[in-house]
């Protein structure tokens, strides 16, 4: 039984190694958190649209009265 298993030992020690020599975790990590700064940021721009547009309709209403 314990032959049956070597293949896949040796298999699953190869990818974790190929994995932690690559540093595939941490690019997957700094490759997630670009995408959610990059989002975040969208919304911070849209954001600072809304308020820009808010601010000029506030302006021409008070010079109405």
């Amino acid at each position: 039984m314990n032959s049956i298993l070597v293949p896949f030992n040796k298999i699953v020690h190869d990818t974790s190694a190929a994995l932690i020599d690559n540093q595939i975790p941490k690019r997957l990590a700094d490759m997630v958190s670009a995408s959610v700064n990059s989002g975040f940021e969208v919304v911070e721009d849209l954001l600072k649209i809304a308020k820009d547009i808010t601010q000029e309709e506030e302006s021409q209403g008070g010079t109405e009265s």
